[in-house]
């Protein structure tokens, strides 16, 4: 038996070709460029750098003045030019620059800002009130209901078994179609405003009138309405009781020796609804 792949995310494919290419090995870029392995230049250190040109510190105009400076491994600094630098630790021009300015800066730790700097792809997108009062009323508009098993112990609301986050958003934007709101940003929202908020489960034993009736008493917008509802779902429930006072009654009854009754007990195992 083959095992089954390993599932890569998009996140640690990204990492894993950073680290590529920081450590100057080979990798492939994310249009499918391969890039080749990085040569790093060693020279010696018996003689100075030949590019070397020391300048007097009086002599100089310039505000601040950068050194480049590696050990000859007697324990001593040697001052070499910039190219030396590249060339031993494999550096571009661009990333040397990029150093000497957050060093100038005081940031003696370089942190990769890859993605994190605004107006880049992966940066999170800002959206003003009005979008996220906007997806909450939507999310809100749909029915909630208390766990079946667990109602004192939990404060979770459950949505529609047959909802998950991909069709809230599908129909947020059929009813508002000129909005910019992104998937990722609905499903932000409904996550950080909403975390009793659950999907259920596809329920296997309850009674379809029952969730429905408890869905209106928890969404009722009027205490008039969350009577009226109330008021049916006891109805319901008393209907439900005879039922199963009946049902006793006969039981015993078929026990009774010479009786004619017969009682069958069934177990479907799983309840199927149908659309009314």
């Amino acid at each position: 038996m083959n095992p089954s792949p390993v599932k890569v995310t998009k996140k640690k494919v990204i990492e894993e070709r950073r680290c590529l290419k920081h450590s100057g090995k080979p990798y492939t870029t994310s249009s499918g460029k391969a890039m080749k392995v990085t040569r790093i230049k060693v020279p010696t250190f018996l003689t100075a750098c030949k590019s070397l040109k020391l300048v007097d510190p009086s002599e100089s105009r310039r505000k601040i003045t950068v050194y480049y400076t590696l050990p000859n491994g007697r324990g001593q600094h040697v001052q070499v030019c910039s190219n030396t630098f590249k060339n031993i630790f494999g550096l571009s021009a661009r990333r040397l620059q990029t150093l000497q300015h957050l060093k100038k800066q005081g940031k003696l730790v370089y942190e990769d800002r890859q993605g994190k700097v605004p107006g880049c792809n992966g940066h999170k997108k800002k959206y003003s009130d009005d979008y996220s009062n906007l997806v909450r009323c939507h999310i809100l508009s749909f029915p909630r209901e208390v766990s079946h098993y667990s109602r004192k112990k939990s404060k979770k609301e459950y949505l529609s078994p047959d909802l998950n986050c991909s069709r809230l958003y599908t129909a947020f934007k059929k009813q508002y179609p000129q909005s910019n709101v992104t998937r990722a940003y609905y499903v932000s929202v409904f996550k950080e405003d909403f975390p009793k908020l659950k999907f259920a489960r596809p329920r296997t034993d309850t009674c379809n009138k029952c969730d429905k009736l408890n869905a209106s008493v928890s969404i009722s917008a009027s205490p008039a309405e969350k009577r009226i509802a109330e008021t049916q779902l006891q109805i319901h429930i008393l209907k439900s009781d005879e039922a199963q006072d009946i049902m006793r009654e006969d039981t015993i009854r078929s026990q009774m020796p010479g009786s004619s009754v017969t009682v069958f007990a069934m177990d479907l195992q799983q309840v199927l609804f149908f659309p009314p």
